[in-house]
């Protein structure tokens, strides 16, 4: 299945280097274009599309169906939790939260949440003027109206179970939020399983920062010295231009992505240093791998030290 590429934007994103508005203009035009395209070719040839799902990052595929009177429905990355905020603060209390963004303790009562402090909110809300974070901002912004434009009730895919989040999936009485569990998509393991299959029971250190995260030549340094003087195997996802800033160590090996689920589930995983995003989160509950947590995350910290997580 082919794609137009964005003009101007034939490697892709760029990140620091790349105007944001123009990027997201440009995906939404050629998306919207390439997406209509694809579904009336598709519907042509005897295939029908039924229905769509979008991610977080792509609130026009949602306008998209519309237009073509197909259902949509989001599949939502995070917790349900952070979803009831984001909505909550789309619909009404932007005004509280704005107004205290600078006291980090200041509790705030959302409906049918748990009270959150300020610094336990998602930073997104809290830098919307940041470089980074206004780009984000504004699409998360652009995808909560969507809802206010759907006629029938909102389907929400959610990534976590009903067990962790029963009453989260249940706390925006406008939206339908269905918890799907991890993603259990298989990819190829590049090797890294076989590798996994000689080494002891609970030997190994999984390090895996996400897929978006660059750290500085320095943290990569520290991080490396440490896993050394551990004097444990290590399984690191890390891409190849950062490999370079990494001291070699015979007894690591270093990927570009692996199948996440599959590494926590294995008998030889031992411990997992995370930068505890949603998805980390979830599966390293799952799968019962002690975390060492590296990051900004303090809300987790917080959830599950007052029970609305599970938390050591």
């Amino acid at each position: 299945m082919d794609f137009k590429k964005h003009q101007g934007y034939d490697n892709g994103f760029n990140g620091y280097n790349t105007d944001y508005t123009h990027y997201m203009s440009q995906l939404t035009l050629v998306g919207s274009k390439t997406v209509t395209n694809l579904v009336t070719s598709l519907s042509s040839e005897g295939h029908p599309v039924t229905c769509i799902i979008y991610t977080i990052m792509l609130p026009w595929a949602a306008d998209v169906a519309r237009h073509l009177g197909i259902p949509s429905v989001l599949y939502w990355i995070q917790p349900a939790t952070v979803f009831s905020i984001y909505y909550r603060y789309f619909h009404g209390h932007d005004g509280l939260i704005d107004s205290h963004k600078d006291d980090p303790s200041f509790q705030v009562k959302l409906p049918n949440l748990p009270p959150l402090e300020i610094q336990d909110l998602p930073s997104f809300l809290l830098s919307p003027n940041d470089v980074i974070y206004s780009f984000v901002f504004k699409t998360i912004e652009q995808l909560f109206g969507v809802f206010d434009r759907e006629e029938a009730k909102p389907t929400v895919l959610v990534n976590t179970f009903d067990a962790l989040e029963v009453d989260a999936l249940t706390s925006v009485e406008e939206v339908e939020m269905i918890g799907i569990g991890p993603d259990l998509f298989e990819h190829g393991t590049e090797g890294y399983m076989e590798w996994l299959d000689s080494k002891p029971p609970s030997s190994v250190v999984y390090v895996s920062f996400g897929t978006l995260a660059v750290l500085q030549e320095k943290q990569m340094e520290e991080i490396s010295k440490g896993l050394e003087l551990s004097g444990r195997d290590f399984l690191w996802v890390v891409n190849k231009m950062q490999r370079r800033e990494v001291l070699l160590n015979e007894r690591g090996m270093f990927v570009n992505w692996c199948n996440q689920m599959e590494v926590l589930s294995h008998p030889s995983i031992g411990c997992f240093v995370t930068h505890c995003g949603w998805n980390s989160t979830v599966e390293s509950l799952v799968s019962g791998v002690p975390t060492v947590r590296s990051g900004r995350r303090k809300h987790w910290r917080r959830w599950a030290k007052e029970g609305h997580l599970i938390g050591t």
